[in-house]
This record gives C-alpha cells, structure tokens and sequence, in this order.
C-alpha cells in the first residue's frame, strides 16, 4: 500500500500575513480597539486571537453575566433573588453586596427557596447602618436548575446585589 504525501502550505512565520489557509499555533493579532472581532457558529473553528504585540486576548468575565438585586423593608425568609436558569445549566455567583439599615441583623444565601433551602453562604451578622462586600475569587456553584436567595433575621431595610453567570 502506498501512502500520498500531503503538503501543508501557507506561510507559518512569525510577523507574516496571515495566508488563507494556514498551518499554525500561532493566533492571529487583531487591534484592541474595542471593535467587535465578529462572532462564529457554534462548533465552527475559531482562530485565537492576539494583540498587536503578540499577548493572547483573554476575555476575564463570562458572555452569561448576569446582576439581581433587592430592596426589602423587613426581613425575609427564603426569598428568591435568581431564578433557576433551565436545565443543565447552574448558577455560579461571583459577588454579593448587603447593605444595612437601622435595625442590627444577620443574613444567610440559600439555594433551593421553595423546597429545603441548603446554605451556601451562612449566617453573617451585619450591624446597624453596617454592609459586606464579598467578591468570589472561585465562584460559589449552585447546584443545577436551581434558583439562589437569602434569609435575613431581625434587619428592617436592608439590600442585596449580586453578581453571576450562569455555565453548565
């Protein structure tokens, strides 16, 4: 059995235009001006792009962002702050704000609001006119097709922010 040789052609070198038909591991440098690089189909081959001095463009948020808040006058039990995102798909929170009013308190972040809520962020006491500001280097994951709120205990007004993507 005889073999036909294949020859890969376009040009690979560093600095060179980009051929039509490249064999590289390299990526292609494109201006960071903020323009839109253009989108691809899905499972369609994407070239990694560069900046023009050859570092590789990585985007640091996730395109699935998402921010929820609320505004409560009392204190609550279970309340939804984000909804269940469809199935096969999770919550994966990045930041929480609370805020505080007059009233000393304490608040826990819950998944699960409607059936047995599992605490995912516990109890923490804030006090009066008090806050937390609370940024996720590893976010927290909730579990699958499952929404996030909180319980607060004892706080009259007080608010909540947080920040989220949603992935599988």
């Amino acid at each position: 059995m005889q073999f036909e040789k294949i020859q890969a052609i376009g040009s690979v070198a560093d600095d060179a235009t980009t051929p039509s038909a490249p064999v590289m591991t390299g990526g292609k440098a494109v201006s960071t001006d903020g323009t839109d690089p253009t989108s691809v189909t899905e499972d369609d081959v994407s070239i990694f792009r560069t900046s023009l001095d050859r570092r590789l463009l990585v985007c640091d948020f996730s395109p699935r962002l998402g921010t929820a808040n609320r505004t409560e006058t009392a204190a609550v039990t279970n309340q939804e702050i984000i909804a269940a995102p469809g199935a096969g798909l999770c919550l994966y929170i990045t930041d929480v704000v609370i805020s505080n009013g007059a009233t000393a308190g304490n608040i826990k972040f819950v998944e699960a609001t409607a059936g047995s809520p599992v605490t995912k962020i516990p109890v923490l006491n804030l006090a009066i006119n008090g806050g937390a500001v609370m940024n996720f280097r590893t976010p927290i994951r909730i579990t699958a097709n499952t929404n996030f709120g909180y319980t607060s205990v004892t706080m009259t007004a007080h608010s909540v922010l947080v920040n989220y993507f949603t992935a599988p």
